[in-house]
């Protein structure tokens, strides 16, 4: 479901964009959970661990916000939809980097979900829909701040 960053997507409904986010958080989440298997470095473990959690913690959320958002929120479409997330191919992470490649590129990935989900706001007339789009991208941030602060007792 990931593509190459640069593409435009199709026009898509919220739904599909709230899925496309989920996507994301599952397919970094299971990176890092085999970066942290593949390790051999005990703190590397922890923190990959810790990152893999926390992504997986994040697409559950995303999943209580669809569940909890009307029909008419989640069948808004998108005329204009934002470029695509860069696919995760594996390449970004290696088992044994230092804690300092690890967090600067967790927090690339966090940056370009925060910069895709403001891009979202934008790019709807429905005020339901920037409200949801606004809501989740305040999470995001407030869970990229939590995470750098969290990591550096790693």
């Amino acid at each position: 479901m990931l593509f190459r960053s640069g593409e435009k997507m199709a026009p898509e409904t919220t739904k599909d964009l709230l899925e496309y986010l989920r996507d994301y958080h599952r397919k970094l989440s299971g990176l890092y959970e085999r970066m942290a298997e593949e390790s051999e470095q005990s703190k590397i473990k922890m923190l990959l661990h810790f990152l893999g959690r926390h992504e997986a913690r994040f697409d559950k959320i995303l999943g209580d916000y669809e569940d909890d958002a009307e029909t008419k929120v989640l069948q808004t479409w998108f005329r204009v939809t934002p470029d695509k997330l860069p696919k995760l191919n594996g390449s970004e992470l290696t088992p044994d980097m230092p804690v300092d490649d690890i967090m600067t590129a967790a927090l690339h990935f966090d940056d370009t979900l925060i910069a895709f989900c403001r891009q979202l706001t934008t790019e709807t007339e429905s005020q339901d829909v920037k409200d949801l789009f606004v809501n989740i991208l305040d999470l995001e941030e407030q869970e990229e701040r939590k995470m750098a602060g969290a990591v550096q007792e790693f």
